[in-house]
């Protein structure tokens, strides 16, 4: 009795272990022998089709299983794009260079650097289509995101030194960047309006914003050129002075009344102006960077101030009573160069 019940304990513990053996693996009869799929180990007759938990999947692939007829089955399953190696480097490239794009100051990015992620990104490309994957909307993307680094850096190149360059020079450059933003406008308004969608879905691009941006910065070119070509120009006008002759040979000006507009292209940011008294051609008293207003005087503005001085006293003596040219400069207080002047008569009486 004791022997029987030995033997049924040893019964049941060998189902057992077969039943869990089972659950783990799945037994591969191929040529008469029997592989255990499931063990980690390479044996005769695996393969990734058929067991890809001992033999990995290709690339692109992942290992799935799936229950069947109470056996673990398991299989190599295509993974979806996004989830590929490939293209996560891909992404991963492409906000590397968004970041870089993000520095403060344009002299700070790298542009060979970004140039070198972006032929690493059709790379990745390649071989994604390589894989079976449509890249139809990343091939779009990606050209267009090229096509903005070049213009941007081309735009970098032909502007940081600009305020150096000649007026000519200044107009030849802003032609050139005119038309390369319009050629950016062009190619980005050539995009199919279903392509359109699909960009800016998957990556967020909003094709229409730099659509825009490249018609903003158009006009601002054009108006930047209408400006250079109106040039620094100014009109000077005296509309009133005043004057002490106490006797025939002491007198000086005590203020004079200036009104000056700016008809030329540009601002001009702290205005002075420099008044001189002249005798017969010689200089007589100067008084130099008068404020003409504290701020800005804009393109068109025009603008009335009175100047306050003893002009004509010199060194203690003043001046005789008689007729002198007076000479008014305007200028900018950020630089020396006159942008316009006019003498007229006036008489210390």
């Amino acid at each position: 009795m004791r022997l029987n019940s030995l033997v049924l304990i040893v019964i049941l513990a060998l189902a057992l272990l077969i039943v869990g053996c089972n659950g783990a693996s799945n037994s591969l009869n191929i040529g008469g022998s029997k592989s255990i799929c499931g063990n980690g180990v390479e044996e005769k007759g695996e393969t990734s089709e058929n067991c890809c938990t001992d033999v990995k999947c290709s690339d692109g692939f992942e290992c799935k299983n799936k229950i069947e007829n109470g056996n673990t089955v398991y299989f190599c399953e295509k993974l979806n794009k996004e989830e590929s190696y490939e293209f996560k480097k891909f992404k991963s490239y492409e906000e590397e260079i968004n970041i870089e794009y993000d520095k403060p100051e344009e002299s700070l990015i790298n542009w060979g650097s970004m140039i070198s992620k972006v032929q690493s990104m059709k790379d990745y490309l390649i071989q994604l289509k390589q894989n079976g994957y449509d890249t139809s909307v990343d091939d779009e993307f990606l050209k267009h995101f090229e096509r903005r680094i070049n213009l941007n850096k081309l735009v970098y190149e032909k502007t940081k030194d600009f305020d150096s360059l000649s007026e000519n020079e200044q107009k030849s450059v802003i032609d050139e960047l005119i038309v390369l933003y319009q050629q950016e406008k062009d190619a980005l308004s050539s995009i199919n309006g279903s392509m359109k969608i699909e960009i800016d879905k998957q990556y967020n691009y909003d094709l229409n914003g730099k659509i825009d941006y490249a018609n903003e910065r158009i006009n601002e070119l054009q108006q930047q050129k209408e400006k250079l070509e109106k040039g620094q120009s100014a009109t000077i006008d005296v509309t009133n002075f005043d004057s002490n002759c106490y006797s025939s040979n002491f007198g000086y000006l005590t203020s004079v009344n200036i009104g000056i507009k700016n008809t030329g292209g540009f601002d001009v940011e702290s205005p002075k102006v420099d008044v001189f008294l002249i005798d017969a051609g010689k200089q007589i008293d100067k008084k130099t960077d008068s404020y003409f207003g504290y701020d800005t005087l804009k393109s068109g503005e025009e603008r009335f101030e009175q100047i306050s001085f003893m002009l004509g006293y010199v060194g203690g003596e003043s001046s005789p009573c008689k007729t002198y040219d007076l000479k008014i400069n305007f200028r900018s207080g950020a630089n020396p160069k006159v942008i316009a002047t006019k003498t007229v008569k006036v008489g210390i009486k």
